[in-house]
């Protein structure tokens, strides 16, 4: 069985993200046929799934216009530390993984 539902599945978790950046908690519901996930998810759960990722983050990547703002440089390199700021491809790199995105719906 091959339902290629992970799409699907991002854009549910995607959906309840979003909501969880602008309140305590947020109903998850993913439906496609046979599969029928729903869950109320709270920040301290969510936090605690994410907490792995968040604690291998060492570095910024400063992408797009704004990243050549020098107030917005400086404001990174003092948050981050110089030696922790890389940047490439500013003007494309954003158009670049959209397309990518694109690409995989």
């Amino acid at each position: 069985m091959n339902d290629d539902l992970g799409y699907r599945l991002h854009e549910s978790v995607q959906h309840t993200t979003r909501l969880l950046a602008s309140q305590p908690e947020a109903d998850f519901h993913f439906c496609d046929g046979h599969v029928d996930i729903s869950a109320t998810v709270r920040h301290a759960e969510f936090n605690s799934w994410i907490a792995p990722d968040l604690a291998a983050i060492d570095r910024a990547f400063l992408s797009g216009g704004t990243s050549f703002v020098p107030a917005v440089r400086e404001l990174i390199t003092t948050r981050f530390g110089p030696e922790k700021i890389q940047s490439g491809d500013e003007f494309t790199s954003i158009a670049q993984g959209l397309a990518l995105q694109a690409e995989s719906a």
